[in-house]
């Protein structure tokens, strides 16, 4: 038996009992086919083995193929390795029916594409809904500004018909100041508002600070003509206001300083009664 087969026999790689092939070589050895000759030749040829073991060396062929020998078993042996991993796996999916997981499989898929189809439609009904909501603040905001627009024009001509006509009608204006009613108003107008439905009158113009309404001893609005003649005379210049006054019959003169005009208060109570009583007797 060649050197390198009976390396493979050692090692395992090779069965020489298998194919007869010691056997073989023991008959050879005697040139014999008897059993006896050839168990005798089977021990010439074991000794030959130990002589040639001890003189022959392994050549770089035999070498070679014990190595591709080798690697060619440890290749089985990891692929018989993975052939075991895979047959556990394939264990966990006995009784499973492949055709069923592939439909769910293929349920799940279209679940998920049309959740992607209902989000893109949510997105752009997102986006509309923003686009409206954007159109219907700026009406609103137009519309908002219009109808400020209206009451500023409202608050206008209301002040026009209520404070404009207390200075227009004021007794006070044309008996007591050298102004007319359109120029007195523009002189004390920031005074009087018109709040609740009446002209309420104030000490002091619109947006002033600690700005007061001017009332009587029973907290009452003083009326228009009462309030402008307490206005007039906190000016400091009401002597360039009032009207000057002329002295009755010859060698009459202007009257330089002006005396503070007298109005008289607004009867009211007990002393309007007495006043009607004294009248009708």
């Amino acid at each position: 038996m060649p050197y390198a087969m009976r390396m493979l026999v050692a090692r395992g790689y090779w069965n020489a009992a298998g194919d007869g092939t010691e056997g073989g070589a023991g008959g050879g050895g005697v040139g014999t086919g008897n059993e006896g000759a050839g168990g005798e030749g089977g021990e010439g040829g074991e000794g030959g083995e130990g002589e040639g073991e001890g003189g022959s060396k392994v050549s770089d062929t035999e070498a070679k193929l014990i190595k591709e020998v080798m690697q060619k078993k440890n290749a089985l042996r990891q692929a018989q390795e993975r052939v075991n991993a895979l047959e556990g796996k394939l264990k966990e999916f006995e009784g499973i029916d492949v055709s069923a997981v592939r439909a769910l499989l293929d349920e799940k898929k279209q679940t998920e594409t049309k959740k992607l189809e209902e989000k893109g439609e949510w997105d752009r009904l997102k986006a509309q809904m923003a686009e409206e909501h954007t159109k219907e603040k700026a009406a609103l905001v137009a519309r908002a500004a219009e109808l400020e627009q209206k009451v500023s024009e409202a608050s206008r001509q209301i002040s026009e018909l209520t404070v404009g006509g207390a200075f227009s009608q004021s007794q006070f204006i044309r008996d007591e100041l050298a102004l007319t009613p359109s120029k007195t108003r523009v002189v004390y107008g920031s005074h009087f508002e018109f709040v609740d439905g009446q002209v309420v009158a104030y000490d002091k113009p619109v947006g002033a600070a600690n700005r007061t309404p001017l009332v009587d001893s029973q907290g009452n609005n003083l009326s228009f003509d009462a309030a402008l003649k307490k206005i007039v005379e906190a000016d400091p210049d009401r002597d360039q206001l009032l009207r000057s006054k002329m002295k009755q019959g010859a060698g009459s003169s202007t009257d330089t300083k002006s005396k503070k005009p007298e109005i008289k208060d607004e009867v009211r109570g007990i002393g309007r009664i007495s006043q009607a009583l004294s009248k009708g007797k």
